[in-house]
């Protein structure tokens, strides 16, 4: 059920994008440079910490097997 209602998000998320870039500029460089902006570069940076909070656990994890 999350992850409907996830993809109904990101669904008005993207057609409110594309709405607001129609209006502004119909121009093939514009909607990549947006999407980049939008889309990919959050999501890149959301991986990143993902990564780092994975490491962090992963010290704990293995301090707390060692002294068990």
């Amino acid at each position: 059920m999350q992850a409907f209602e996830e993809a109904k998000l990101k669904v008005k998320t993207i057609n409110q994008f594309l709405d607001k870039t129609e209006k502004k500029n119909n121009r093939p460089d514009t909607y990549i440079r947006d999407l980049v902006s939008s889309f990919l570069i959050p999501d890149v940076e959301r991986k990143k910490v993902q990564r780092q909070v994975q490491f962090e656990e992963r010290k704990y994890l293995e301090a707390a097997r060692k002294i068990i």
